[in-house]
C-alpha cells in the first residue's frame, strides 16, 4: 500500500523505500546485506537525470560510492566497502 505524507511516498510494508513525489522521480528498494557483508542498493528512476549513490558513517560527511547513471531505469550497485565498516548511511542524489 502507497500512501504520502508532505511531497513524499512510502510504502507501509518496507521502512527502507522511499520515492519523491516531485520531478525527478525516483523509487530507492531496500538495501540487501549479502553474505560476504557487500551492500547490495538500487534505484529506479522515470526521468532522464543521472542519479549516483553516496554513502556515509556519520550522517554528516557524503562520498560518491557509484559512478552516475547514464539513462532512466534501474541503477544498481554492490558496496564492496560495507564489509569492513560498522555503519554505513546511504543515500541517492542527482550526479552534480
Amino acid at each position: 500500500m502507497l500512501d504520502t505524507l508532505e511531497g513524499y511516498g512510502y510504502e507501509q510494508d518496507s521502512l527502507l523505500s522511499l520515492y519523491l513525489e516531485t520531478e525527478p522521480r525516483a523509487l530507492l528498494q531496500s538495501p540487501v546485506r549479502l553474505a560476504d557483508g557487500r551492500v547490495r542498493l538500487g534505484l529506479t528512476t522515470d526521468t532522464g537525470s543521472s542519479w549516483q549513490f553516496e554513502g556515509s558513517t556519520n550522517l554528516l560527511d557524503w562520498l560518491p560510492i557509484s559512478a552516475p547513471s547514464m539513462s532512466p531505469g534501474n541503477l544498481d550497485f554492490e558496496d564492496a566497502e560495507a564489509a569492513n565498516l560498522p555503519r554505513r548511511f546511504y543515500r541517492a542524489v542527482i550526479a552534480q
